[in-house]
């Protein structure tokens, strides 16, 4: 699905943005962060510590959001409406035992499944008919999740990637049933208990999706932090802003034992599954060498943009940078061994053996917006609106409460950029140093 990049008005927001490193206490620099992006000086940047894109301003009618929001929840507007058009206008309710997921997308979804647990259970049967979209999600006030709704959870799963694919005619025949389960999904946790975030709806794709959105896109407008041909350099580079440490940890970090919600961030930045975890989880520790400030857990948002990117990248557990190829690699290889005169079957023999397939999607990893990934990036930005819209559509055909996508949008854009919400208020880093704005 082409997603509407060019027509939100990104420069709504950039042209109140401006690249800063942070300003940090020469003892603070030398003691947790020698490696600390950005030629820091005294009175440079913000007092948060942290390197961004900071607002230009403060004050608490930031200028243009409240015009940019109204263009973005419009562009949602028109595009589900234009999608939803795509499908028949009634459905009729299905039978339990009618095939919702033909062979082809049963296959296709069943691979994407497992491809994370190797010799893991395949999908059942079932998932493939109509009974399973039935099973709401239950309270549960003992821990027993996946003994009390295993078919229900695996169906959500399957509706996750149904959204990632664009594939909503099976979702909208299931809305049909008087008692379909879905809309008992979007929120939903391991336990209804305080010690258990609610973050295995089917919301949370709607949120990642809109994070890594509306942060990439912003980022396009400041070609002068990722392309080498506009100035970028090692210090001026866009991945060691808070803003898309931020992002990118929320978007790819786990959140067990859904495998659905962060595989599509997962796969297009090259994080491993687990690499990031979910941060509820208290026996997160973090590599001493890094960082020697609070070594006992990961913070909720203190420590982005204080660290350079691969500081950052290794901070809860290595990722070593071992080769893996890439799509255009893999066509590589085979266009080199065809020209030997070898018969396909023998390539494709070779290649198996050898086990040499594309395991990752940029063609420069971890650097999503270098020029040269521009194709992958454009896809996966697609794929995100893609999602947007699915949620959309569902969620109206539902007869949910509306998703006021104004405000969301609202949220983000002050969560990443660390916009005050009023003119007295201020973001506080793990330095313990306030984020004016400015």
């Amino acid at each position: 699905m082409d997603h509407l990049s060019n027509e939100i008005p990104w420069h709504l927001i950039a042209s109140n943005l401006h690249w800063a490193p942070g300003e940090l206490a020469p003892q603070i620099r030398a003691l947790n962060l020698p490696g600390l992006p950005g030629k820091l000086k005294d009175k440079e940047g913000c007092a948060c510590g942290a390197t961004n894109l900071h607002p230009n301003s403060s004050i608490s009618t930031y200028p243009h959001l409240d015009e940019f929001t109204e263009a973005f929840a419009k562009a949602v507007s028109d595009a589900s409406k234009h999608k939803r058009a795509q499908y028949p206008e009634n459905y009729s309710s299905p039978k339990p035992s009618d095939i919702l997921l033909g062979d082809d997308l049963f296959k296709k979804i069943d691979s994407l499944l497992s491809e994370e647990v190797k010799d893991g259970p395949r999908l059942p049967f079932e998932q493939r008919t109509a009974s399973a979209f039935f099973h709401p999600w239950e309270c549960d006030d003992h821990c027993n999740f996946l003994s009390t709704t295993e078919i229900g959870f695996l169906n959500l799963e399957v509706v996750k990637m149904l959204l990632m694919l664009g594939e909503l005619g099976p979702i909208l025949q299931a809305c049909a049933h008087p008692d379909e389960g879905l809309s008992g999904w979007y929120s939903a946790a391991l336990c209804d208990c305080m010690a258990n975030p609610f973050d295995l709806g089917w919301d949370m794709v709607i949120f990642h999706a809109l994070d890594a959105y509306i942060a990439l896109n912003v980022a396009l407008c400041f070609p002068q932090l990722y392309d080498p041909a506009a100035g970028r350099t090692d210090e001026t580079d866009y991945r060691h802003a808070a803003f898309y440490q931020s992002m990118l940890r929320r978007v790819t970090q786990s959140h067990c034992p859904s495998e659905a919600t962060p595989y599509p961030h997962q796969q297009f930045f090259g994080i491993p599954y687990e690499h990031f975890c979910d941060e509820s989880d208290k026996s997160t520790k973090i590599d001493e060498n890094h960082w020697l400030h609070r070594t006992d857990i990961i913070d909720r948002a203190g420590h982005y943009g204080l660290l350079s990117f691969n500081e950052f990248l290794n901070l809860e557990g290595s990722l070593e940078a071992q080769y893996a190829p890439s799509g255009f690699d893999v066509e590589s290889v085979r266009r080199a061994l065809l020209s030997k005169r070898l018969p396909i079957e023998i390539v494709l023999i070779i290649m198996g053996f050898a086990d040499y397939r594309a395991q990752r999607v940029l063609d420069v990893p971890h650097d999503p917006l270098h020029p040269a990934n521009r194709a992958q990036l454009d896809h996966y930005l697609g794929q995100c609106w893609q999602i947007i819209i699915g949620c959309n559509i569902m969620n109206e055909e539902l007869g949910m409460e509306t998703i006021h996508w104004q405000d969301l949008a609202k949220s983000k854009v002050k969560s990443l950029f660390h916009i005050p919400e009023r003119a007295f208020d201020n973001v506080e880093t793990i330095t313990g140093m306030k984020c004016t704005g400015l």
